[in-house]
């Protein structure tokens, strides 16, 4: 056959190399060859070949959607064989594959009555009349056309193509579930071993809506056979008037097969791909297992925990709750449990442990570790049991101090006072305690240090303390050292000479002073304070105006009011208890003029 314009073709010579060595090439290559005669004539070859490997690149070819061109002689031969020679694996594999060549559509029909002359509307379901894959027997090149229908060369449109007509796949899908259907009627094992097959085949992908579904011939048949809520046709399933996918429970073909392998349910669960599979499957064995389900082991149920299916692992936690065998899981395995679990049900995990735990089963390490972590509920209960917990060594006061990388916002003012508090209580506190709170990334911690500082006189009376806050780099900070500094500011060495409560250097003030001046975003009423306070170590300290009256030159120069303001009321009052201070001032100031005993700006 010679190549097609717009068609890759592949070689039967490497396709023999590939099936001869098993290699995963073999059904890329199958797919690129287009030889209708050679490909029928191949499908007893494959077939009759009983090496575990051919039998697995066959099945691997008969996974992939039917829609290669020119393979219908290859797809129905095979079916024949297997369907002659009684193959359950393989019909189920045709089961899933004919389910999945329908897919119908909602579309919207117009009628007239040209005698009424009335216009309606009705909306129908239907196979769409463009989705069968062209064929032709001519030895010629494709035709523009063909290709366009075809649609080599842009995946989408190809997809959308299947092998035969619409009316030969609704008849070969019920033909297959003909055949398991007759399995059912004679031999219930070999049933529902043969539908367990296809039932792990099929997924998500092929239940994205409930048209689609329903569209799913065979899986239906097996799920829903006697549910009142569907309708047979030879078209495809509908529901029934006045119903609702949503009403939908476990009405399965051959029930008694199910109800004699629970075991057959359980591997669904854990192998099945397709989420309404899974669904079905976890209300079957409530509704006629449920002793079945007590006798499960707590390995399988911690497994099932950690799945990504959201219905397992919700099957799993209630069978957990009504165990017996809780006591079956060590402290070691809860914390493991809510590392590696589905963080949707982080919440009911953390439930069970509060009720089936208690802190002290946990060293002060775990019990930290589940406060520092970003979800929630680990947070809040790891926050909960910190608070019986008791700090007795240096090294315990260390653990403590790791509460400051929480990730969890929800927590972390409630932890901020168990730290104080227990770091506080515990007589292994060091000042250098204090300096780390104050230095913690997050505010609430900073909230919590400042008032501990406040609180406690070993670290108020820090020279070394005070000193190393001047350098800190958050606003807050900063701001409350100002706050402090407008308190006692009748104890203040720059103001009056005597001892003080806050030993902070001169070089270190001034710092801070400018470092608040300059802050553009926040400290707007700190900054009025700070200004004051600089008028008032000028006034008692004349020699700082070099280092001084350019701070005052930043809060006159201010856009804000308020600052401006206070600027020129302290610059006022400097002049009238300092006259001395005109000159330097007009200086630093040129802005300003001196008019008798005002100054104008």
């Amino acid at each position: 056959m010679k190549n097609k314009p717009g068609i890759q073709q592949g070689s039967w010579l490497v396709l023999e190399e590939h099936l001869e060595s098993g290699s995963d090439e073999f059904v890329g290559e199958l797919r690129r060859i287009h030889d209708v005669d050679r490909l029928g004539g191949f499908a007893a070859k494959i077939y009759s070949d009983r090496r575990p490997a051919s039998r697995r690149l066959m099945l691997a070819y008969l996974a992939t959607p039917f829609n290669t061109y020119r393979h219908e002689s290859l797809i129905k031969r095979l079916f024949k064989l297997a369907e002659k020679q009684g193959d359950d694996e393989v019909m189920a594999y045709f089961l899933v594959g004919f389910d999945r060549s329908i897919r119908r559509v909602k579309k919207t029909l117009r009628h007239y009555d040209w005698e009424t002359r009335e216009l309606w509307s009705e909306e129908v379901i239907r196979v769409p009349s463009d989705t069968e894959m062209p064929r032709t027997d001519r030895q010629v090149v494709f035709s523009q056309e063909l290709q366009r229908r075809v649609g080599y060369g842009r995946p989408t449109s190809q997809a959308r193509m299947k092998l035969f007509s619409g009316k030969t796949r609704l008849y070969l899908r019920r033909r297959v579930w003909r055949y398991f259907r007759n399995l059912g009627k004679t031999d219930l094992n070999r049933y529902i071993n043969g539908v367990s097959t296809a039932l792990k085949l099929f997924n998500d992908e092929d239940v994205n809506d409930g048209l689609q579904l329903i569209d799913n011939w065979g899986l239906v048949q097996i799920l829903f056979k006697h549910s009142a809520v569907l309708v047979p046709d030879p078209r495809g399933w509908k529901l029934a008037p006045g119903r609702s996918l949503g009403e939908l429970q476990p009405a399965p073909a051959f029930p008694d097969g199910w109800k004699q392998q629970p075991q057959k349910l359980i591997d669904l669960l854990e192998l099945s791909r397709c989420t309404p599979v899974r669904q079905w499957g976890i209300r079957l064995l409530q509704t006629e297992h449920l002793s079945f389900l007590e006798q499960i082991s707590i390995d399988r149920i911690v497994r099932w925990i950690r799945s990504e299916s959201s219905d397992l692992s919700q099957l799993a936690l209630a069978i957990l709750e009504k165990s017996k065998r809780l006591s079956e899981l060590s402290a070691s395995d809860w914390l493991e449990l809510t590392r590696s679990a589905n963080p949707e049900f982080l919440g009911q995990i953390c439930d069970l442990m509060k009720r089936n735990l208690a802190s002290q089963q946990f060293s002060l390490a775990e019990v930290v570790q589940l406060a520092i972590a970003r979800p929630t509920p680990l947070a809040q209960l790891g926050s909960e049991w910190l608070k019986t917990s008791i700090v007795s060594s240096r090294e315990h006061c260390d653990l403590i101090l790791t509460l400051l990388n929480a990730e969890c916002e929800a927590v972390r003012a409630e932890l901020a006072q168990t730290v104080v508090q227990k770091i506080s209580l515990s007589k292994h506190a060091t000042v250098n305690d204090v300096l780390e709170l104050l230095d913690s990334r997050y505010q609430q911690f900073r909230d919590a240090g400042w008032q501990w500082l406040l609180d406690w006189e070993l670290a108020r009376s820090d020279h070394d303390l005070w000193q190393k806050l001047i350098e800190s780099p958050y606003d807050d900070v900063r701001l409350n050292l100002v706050q402090h500094l407008q308190e006692i500011e009748s104890h203040l060495l720059i103001a009056r000479g005597e001892a003080i409560s806050l030993p902070i250097k001169r070089d270190n003030l001034t710092n801070l002073w400018a470092t608040v001046l300059l802050n553009f975003h926040r400290g707007g009423r700190q900054k009025v304070k700070v200004v004051s306070q600089i008028v008032e170590a000028l006034r008692c300290q004349p020699e700082l105006a070099a280092d001084l009256l350019p701070l005052l030159r930043v809060g006159l120069r201010s856009v804000r009011a308020g600052e401006w303001r206070s600027a020129l009321a302290g610059i006022t009052r400097l002049v009238e208890s300092r006259p001395e201070f005109e000159k330097q001032i007009q200086e630093y100031l040129p802005e300003l003029t001196f008019i008798g005993e005002t100054i104008q700006s």
